[in-house]
């Protein structure tokens, strides 16, 4: 069994065209468990299969657009998820030569990962086309008027390509490249967003 919690910020400032600060704030909280198939297993290969839930919250701020100029929407994601693992560890200790020197590549254990989550159900917390109701109008003042919750709405999808270097005290290193891409339903109301993002991760007290 294989199970991991993260949560990831991101800051994302921008300066468009008119000179004009906008900015993005991410915020990704999820938990993952996933579970080894023995029969398509090997000392090489492993595959696992299992589930994901992710929240994710954007607040995004672009004073050009004037009182529409701040907008807030939230997803809460359940995905189904694949992971296969193939082992690259160098066994042996190999002796090189590059011109005149020599060196050598001591025995490492290493991994190459790839893992797939398509979305089974997608859900969104968010208000309509633009970003403006009606409580500056009446005085409510309310930051989440015409916010409506939809529970199967749009589709997500994400991937993770992993690589990984354990180290001698049992702690490890991962180098990852991470891939994600939602939408919401709707015709002028959709929203559509994409995040690559380059992780490296500290791995403590790895078996």
């Amino acid at each position: 069994m294989d199970s991991g919690f993260h949560l990831v910020f991101t800051f994302l400032p921008k300066i468009p065209a008119r000179g004009l600060l906008a900015i993005a704030s991410i915020i990704f909280v999820n938990y993952s468990r996933l579970y080894q198939i023995k029969s398509l297993s090997s000392q090489k290969w492993n595959f696992k299969v299992g589930g994901k839930i992710d929240l994710t919250g954007n607040i995004r701020q672009n004073s050009s657009l004037l009182n529409s100029g701040v907008g807030f929407e939230s997803f809460q994601t359940f995905f189904g998820s694949a992971k296969v693992t193939r082992d690259i560890s160098r066994k042996e200790l190999k002796e090189k030569r590059f011109l005149f020197f020599k060196y050598k590549r001591k025995p490492v254990r290493r991994e190459l990962s790839f893992q797939l989550n398509p979305s089974l159900v997608n859900s969104t917390y968010r208000n309509g086309y633009a970003y403006i109701g009606q409580s500056g109008v009446t005085g409510s003042d309310n930051p989440f008027d015409d916010y409506q919750f939809s529970a199967f709405s749009g589709f997500r999808i994400n991937t993770a390509l992993d690589y990984t270097t354990y180290l001698k005290n049992g702690n490890g290193i991962k180098w990852s490249y991470l891939w994600d891409a939602y939408k919401t339903g709707g015709s002028l109301s959709k929203f559509e967003m994409s995040h690559h993002i380059i992780q490296v991760a500290l791995l403590f007290r790895v078996k």
